[in-house]
C-alpha cells in the first residue's frame, strides 16, 4: 500500500496532479485505489462534483469523505481546504459502504453497516459519520455486537463551527445524516490499533465515579 496527499483546487489542478502521479494511481497491477476526502467547504455539489472528477479520472477509485473543522495534511492543519487521501493496493481489496439513519436507532446503523461490510478477510473499517445526528458511541457499539474483532479508525465529520451543515460521502452519494466508510480485505493486511488524541491534562486531578451516557461524575 502506498499513500500521497495533495490540497483540491479545481478540476484542472487534480488532472494534472493524476497526470504526474500516472504510473502510481493508473498502473494495471493495482487491487484497489481509495480517495478520502476531507473538506473544509460543507457544501454538498462542491462535494459531489469532487467525487465524480475522481472516478473519471480514475475509473477503477473508491471515494469516501467528510466535511471537517480543519484539515490535516503532512502534520500542517489547515482551514477551509479541501485535502485528497489517494491510497493505492496490489494485494488488498476494499469495499465501500454507505448508509443514511432515517428512522434507525444508532445501534442498528452500525449493525446494518457492520452487516454489509462483515467478512473473514476484513481487517479494519475505516468509517465517517455525521456526529450531530449519530451517536458515535451507540453506532460503534452495533458495529461491535456484529463483528467485535473488526477494528474501527476514522471521525464524525466537521461543520466549521459557522455552518451547521456537514456531510458524509461515498462515491455519488451524500448525506447530512448517516454514515460513510470502507472496509479493507486482504490474507496479508496487518492492521495494529493505535489511538492518540494529545491531549494534555490540566485542571485538578478527579476520580470518575459514575456515568450516564456520555456524561461522567
Amino acid at each position: 500500500m502506498k499513500t500521497i496527499n495533495t490540497y483540491y483546487d479545481n478540476c484542472e489542478g487534480l488532472a494534472n496532479f493524476v497526470s504526474n502521479n500516472h504510473e502510481l494511481l493508473l498502473a494495471g497491477n493495482n487491487r484497489a485505489v481509495l480517495v478520502q476526502v476531507f473538506s473544509g467547504i460543507c457544501d454538498e455539489k462542491y462535494l459531489l462534483d469532487i467525487s465524480q472528477q475522481i472516478r473519471e479520472l480514475i475509473p477503477k477509485a473508491q471515494v469516501i469523505g467528510t466535511t471537517t473543522s480543519g484539515e490535516i495534511m503532512n502534520g500542517l492543519v489547515s482551514g477551509m481546504k479541501t485535502v485528497l487521501s489517494f491510497s493505492v493496493f496490489h494485494h488488498s481489496d476494499i469495499k465501500v459502504v454507505f448508509a443514511e439513519k432515517k428512522d434507525r436507532a444508532d445501534f442498528e446503523l452500525g449493525q446494518l453497516i457492520a452487516n454489509r461490510v462483515n467478512s473473514d478477510k476484513a481487517r479494519v473499517l475505516i468509517l465517517f459519520s455525521t456526529g450531530l445526528k449519530v451517536n458515535a458511541s451507540l453506532l460503534l457499539n452495533g458495529i461491535c455486537s456484529v463483528n467485535a474483532d473488526l477494528l474501527v479508525a476514522g471521525g464524525n465529520a466537521g461543520y466549521n463551527r459557522s455552518n451547521m451543515q456537514h456531510f458524509v460521502l461515498c462515491n455519488e452519494y451524500i448525506s447530512d445524516c448517516g454514515a460513510a466508510g470502507v472496509v479493507l480485505d486482504g490474507d496479508n493486511l496487518t492492521v495494529t490499533c493505535h489511538s492518540h488524541l494529545g491531549w494534555q491534562p490540566i485542571g485538578k486531578e478527579m476520580l470518575v465515579t459514575r456515568a450516564e451516557g456520555s456524561r461522567v461524575y
